[in-house]
């Protein structure tokens, strides 16, 4: 179902009145929401690790595009469906000979960008912007879509924010499923004693066990560690999501395989010495 044809001017009227589109980080609300249409499809609310906020997604593209740039270290802020000044659209739909996006009532339709990325530049430490799209390969040789495409580039040029499309080839979408895995074990456990030991015996057994099967290994540390059947695992793929453990997310992750083809071991080693010396500065100190 479109998400144009349930839209007219008082509206629009209304979801300005409700503050959508404005704000950022938690406080951000996006200019349309899954729970404003009927017919919801193959929607996704997501909720954001950093801000605690609940994102929208209209498509598993969108929401597989969003796990890859939330997993950047670099990302600040993510705000979906950001909504553009249609006074502005208007005169770029002018200045192009087509025709501007229209509600119900023929009103001008609020054109959205599907990501605004906060980021902080990895070389110079400066915060910048970007804009993204996120379109399937197939609606881009749709004519309509395209002039609709070339209004919004137009418009996050001029205000000299970077643009570009999205498609299913832009980035792997296994990567997108893993990350996706890695962060739902993001609060499973809380950050206390017992978790950072349990941790750090994991890590431990893991560095030591290279020709084992990660499943093997977790099971051995649920028996020594008097855990429930699948903990382990679950607290492997926690400290993953905590990048206490570095694994290759660009092939699919089995417990079945073995260390070595899973895990970073010399990041691994690295984390483990970093740990080591913490815990033995804490000891020294009490």
């Amino acid at each position: 179902m479109s998400r144009h044809l349930v839209l007219t001017q008082e509206r629009i009227f209304k979801l300005q009145k409700e503050g959508r589109g404005l704000g950022e980080g938690a406080s951000y609300k996006p200019w349309i929401q899954v729970d404003d249409f009927p017919s919801q499809g193959r929607c996704h609310r997501i909720q954001d690790i950093l801000t605690g906020r609940v994102h929208h997604f209209f498509s598993d593209l969108e929401a597989d595009f969003y796990y890859i740039i939330a997993w950047n270290s670099n990302v600040l802020d993510i705000r979906e469906q950001y909504p553009l000044p249609t006074v502005m659209t208007e005169q770029i739909a002018t200045s192009l000979g087509v025709v501007h996006p229209k509600c119900r009532d023929r009103s001008s339709y609020v054109m959205t960008t599907d990501f605004l990325i906060t980021y902080r530049d990895s070389i110079t430490g400066k915060i910048m912007y970007c804009a993204r799209s996120v379109k399937p390969m197939s609606e881009l040789s749709n004519k309509r879509t395209l002039q609709k495409q070339q209004i919004e580039q137009l418009y996050w040029k001029s205000n000299n924010v970077d643009w570009k499309c999205v498609t299913e080839n832009s980035f792997l979408r296994i990567k997108a499923k893993n990350i996706r895995k890695m962060l739902a074990h993001y609060n499973i456990f809380q950050q206390d004693q017992l978790t950072e030991n349990i941790g750090l015996a994991l890590m431990e057994r893991i560095f030591t066990s290279e020709y084992q099967p990660l499943q093997s290994v977790c099971d051995q540390i649920c028996v020594e560690q008097f855990l429930e059947q699948g903990e382990a695992l679950s607290l492997f793929y926690y400290l993953v999501a905590h990048r206490q453990i570095v694994v290759d997310l660009n092939s699919k992750i089995w417990p079945t395989m073995l260390v070595k083809d899973l895990v970073d071991l010399d990041a691994l080693k690295e984390t483990l010495t970093k740990l080591r010396r913490e815990h033995w500065d804490e000891a020294c100190s009490e």
